[in-house]
């Protein structure tokens, strides 16, 4: 079997789409309805019913498919309020990852492994009635029962684990059933069967029919692949990223989207001011530390009230300094009494061997306390200017993508607001520069669209409108379009 690049399938490739293609049935009273095709008997969906996915599938190409889809949309809704009816507008974004390119990322499929679970159904249960589920959890207490030495995901003594994606949330086109174990020891009679002492056996089962409570493949065993097998637990994980300015989003629930994985926080658009700025924090740091390094063992080993006297020029100096270590002294009751006690017998004790363990480190302690500020006050003027450069950096707040205003071609001439907003905006127009040689069906061009009254609007104009208002623009194929340089988003895994 081959791809339209004539390369030949992988045996994981080749087994998930013979899974996904799959037919598991239909039941009497499950929702897929009446299944249609056409002449060429290419399905073309189902009536009083949802379809299913083994229908769905058939005739499919799986390995040349986008690994994600985004489909961006808005609407009005009228609603009624205490002030009278209102109009809301809202907008979505669906983004789903293809079941068949995750699979094939994370997983391996193992010959050998299936084998061997396909050996025990054959050999040691033998019994054709019971249920997958049942199958595989016998099967594992088998292994379990054999000395086979088996764990959970980390390798633990615990249960193997199991779940079902749709108890959760989950971005993939279609649900999966899975069982996971890590075999840490093979008995001696099962070495030649298996393809080394120590691996993961994933057991997986792919939803293939209509209603989520049945309709699955029979269980198939897969292995982990270059990936942590952490990985294929993903399952509500994604990215959404922009080619031309790289703005780049992520979810772990398929919900909520952060820029740059954070909910709060700036994005630096100075990268080279940024780096200057914390290249000057780091030298004001490493300065503070080294000046922190050299006083307190000073401080230490004189005693406190010794160090002051034996240097007053240093305290005539920084007086003010001393001044605020002073109100530390009366403000803070225990680091007041231990400075007292250095007075005067800080440097005979120092000198004790035995006798002087806690009051070397009742010095320790505020040695290190008194030179901590004595440290930022050295500083606390390069500090301040590392700190004013930081300040200036260009930048801007995060931006939630789910949070942004979606706005579609239609939308603007139809709706008064935005209709007004684009008015405004064409009184003084900045088109956004191109920032990529990928085009788009409709917003990239130079043409005009017509609005209500048929006048021409320019799509640039528009595109130009949407970046300067930070909206997402939805062109008539529902691609979304970044807020910040209008180029088509992309999805990601």
């Amino acid at each position: 079997m081959t791809t339209r690049e004539t390369r030949e399938l992988t045996a994981t490739e080749t087994k998930l789409i013979e899974l996904l293609t799959t037919s598991t049935g239909s039941a009497m009273m499950d929702s897929g309805g009446i299944p249609q095709y056409d002449a060429d008997g290419k399905y073309t969906g189902s009536i009083h019913g949802y379809g299913r996915a083994h229908e769905r599938n058939q005739g499919r190409t799986f390995v040349d498919k986008p690994e994600t889809s985004l489909h961006f949309s808005s609407w009005y809704t009228n609603r009624e309020g205490k002030d009278g009816w209102k109009t809301e507008h809202s907008g979505d974004m669906e983004f789903s990852v293809s079941v068949f390119h995750y699979l094939n990322r994370y997983l391996d499929y193992d010959k050998s492994l299936d084998g061997f679970y396909g050996w025990y159904l054959d050999e040691i249960k033998k019994d054709k009635d019971d249920p997958h589920t049942t199958d595989v959890e016998d099967f594992i207490q088998w292994m379990r029962d054999s000395d086979f030495e088996i764990g959970g995901l980390y390798g633990d003594n615990e249960a193997a684990w199991s779940g079902n994606t749709y108890n959760g949330e989950c971005n993939l086109t279609q649900t999966l059933q899975y069982w996971l174990l890590s075999v840490n020891e093979v008995p001696e009679e099962y070495e030649e069967r298996l393809p080394c002492p120590s691996f993961y056996m994933l057991i997986l089962q792919i939803h293939q029919g209509a209603d989520v409570r049945g309709g699955y493949t029979a269980p198939t065993v897969f292995t982990a692949n270059q990936y942590d097998i952490d990985s294929f637990f993903g399952f509500s994980d994604g990215e959404i990223y922009c080619n031309g300015c790289e703005a780049h989003w992520s979810t772990d629930d398929g919900y909520y989207w952060y820029e740059d994985g954070s909910s709060g926080g700036y994005k630096v658009l100075d990268l080279p001011a940024h780096t200057k700025a914390l290249a000057a924090l780091k030298d004001v740091r490493q300065k503070q530390i080294k000046i922190h390094a050299e006083l307190w063992p000073r401080l230490q080993s004189q005693g406190m009230a010794a160090w002051m006297r034996s240097n007053r020029s240093y305290a005539l100096e920084y007086r003010s300094l001393f001044d605020e270590l002073e109100a530390v002294r009366r403000g803070d009751p225990e680091l007041g009494e231990v400075i007292l006690k250095l007075s005067n017998i800080a440097p005979i004790f120092l000198q004790v061997d035995t006798a002087s363990n806690i009051l070397k480190r009742l010095i320790e302690s505020a040695a290190q306390a008194l030179a901590t500020p004595i440290c930022r006050k050295l500083v606390s003027s390069e500090r301040e200017e590392a700190q004013n450069m930081m300040d200036a950096v260009a930048k801007r707040p995060h931006v939630q993508l789910d949070k942004c205003t979606f706005v579609e071609l239609h939308d603007i001439e139809e709706h008064d607001d935005l209709k007004q907003s684009l008015n405004e905006y064409m009184n003084n127009p900045i088109v956004p520069e191109p920032v990529s040689d990928e085009q788009t069906t409709y917003l990239e061009d130079d043409s005009d669209i017509r609005d209500s009254r048929n006048h021409p609007r320019n799509k640039q104009d528009i595109k130009g409108w949407a970046v300067t208002h930070g909206y997402v623009l939805i062109d008539e194929d529902h691609n979304g379009h970044c807020p910040f340089c209008g180029d088509k988003l992309k999805g990601g895994f």
